[in-house]
């Protein structure tokens, strides 16, 4: 898309009822996913991280049209992205935390962006669902669209919006994502390193998975805590 010189706005949104139910959790899907030597959590960081940064400075406009629940990486897509079209049953949910992980592969950056540090620690330190009102409240909804028009509304704003692209609208675009951001891109390189000495650490996220899977709540590690 970066090459295409014709195309003018993006829309981003999901197929079927929601709109990005994050990474695999299954047991199926995590089976392989920490073992030695393919490093995967790293690659996957590394390779996650790239398609951050590459949606977000994109020199086209892009909307996302939030069709239902935006779940970890749904909600690091939908932020990633320049406008926030939300579906009146759709909600945001980073749950992370509860599974003994943490909000990585630089999805924290677009979201801060957004909602500012208060929001920012709610949605990531606490796992708080937000529905449509109050990611409008908090500044990560742009406009709440009925269910059944969320697909039209944003196409037709799309048309509209790619007759007023211009130059001036795409440097507009670059210096708000040098300003926010973009200038962040250091601190995530610092992210990867960061991941790798916690998931090697401790055994939290099997734990956070395991228990999610049997129904409990989960009992992590107190490593490095003082009472």
């Amino acid at each position: 898309m970066r090459a295409d010189t014709e195309t003018r706005v993006i829309v981003l949104t999901g197929a079927g009822d929601s709109f990005c139910a994050g990474v695999d959790i299954s047991t199926e899907g995590r089976r392989d996913f920490y073992l030695p030597p393919q490093q995967n959590e790293r690659l996957y960081q590394e390779g996650g991280q790239d398609i951050i940064w590459g949606l977000q400075s994109l020199p086209q406009v892009t909307v996302a049209a939030v069709n239902g629940p935006a779940i970890g990486w749904g909600t690091g897509l939908a932020t990633s992205c320049d406008f926030r079209f939300v579906s009146e049953n759709a909600f945001f949910r980073i749950p992370e935390i509860g599974f003994g992980m943490y909000y990585d592969v630089g999805c924290l950056y677009g979201l801060l962006s957004l909602v500012g540090p208060a929001q920012a620690r709610r949605l990531t330190m606490l796992g708080d669902d937000i529905d449509a009102q109050e990611a409008k409240r908090i500044g990560l909804a742009d406009r709440i669209v009925n269910s059944a028009d969320l697909g039209s509304a944003a196409d037709q704003w799309a048309r509209d919006m790619a007759d007023r692209v211009t130059d001036a609208v795409r440097v507009a675009k670059r210096l708000v994502y040098a300003s926010t951001v973009g200038r962040n891109r250091h601190i995530a390189s610092l992210e990867i390193e960061l991941m790798s000495c916690y998931y090697g650490s401790n055994t939290d996220r099997y734990e956070g998975l395991a228990a999610r899977k049997e129904g409990r709540l989960p009992v992590f590690s107190r490593e490095g805590r003082t009472r």
